[in-house]
């Protein structure tokens, strides 16, 4: 959820809740509900930290907010590496030498994308 515009904790926390609403409700101790009823709950139990926890969480579900399955990431991030080590050889044509560390998201627990691509 990064944007130009400033995004409250109240807007970021909205965001939050549509994707974890089950859980929200659940830690709560309602059967149903929504954002409002939840928000004062969520605010007290993470006190300074509430920002920079709902920052990371929506960072973290932005993958699957995409439509984008993990092995689809996988590719497009081979497909990124390709395009630079053309770039690279390229730049060795012309007498550079490059070094380029690439990171991808994580895309679970187990698998992530990195790659470090130097020229000779």
């Amino acid at each position: 959820m990064r944007d130009s515009r400033s995004t409250n904790k109240w807007d970021l926390y909205r965001a939050y809740f549509k994707n974890h609403r089950d859980g929200e409700l659940e830690r709560c101790g309602l059967e149903d509900g929504n954002d409002v009823d939840c928000w004062p709950t969520f605010r007290t139990q993470y006190g300074d930290s509430t920002e920079a926890f709902l920052r990371v969480a929506l960072d973290l579900d932005r993958p699957a907010n995409y439509g984008v399955t993990p092995q689809q990431q996988s590719q497009n991030f081979q497909e990124h590496c390709a395009k630079i080590k053309e770039l690279n050889q390229e730049g060795l044509d012309n007498r550079f030498q490059t070094l380029t560390v690439v990171v991808g998201e994580c895309l679970q627990e187990d698998q992530s994308n990195s790659a470090i691509l130097a020229t000779p």
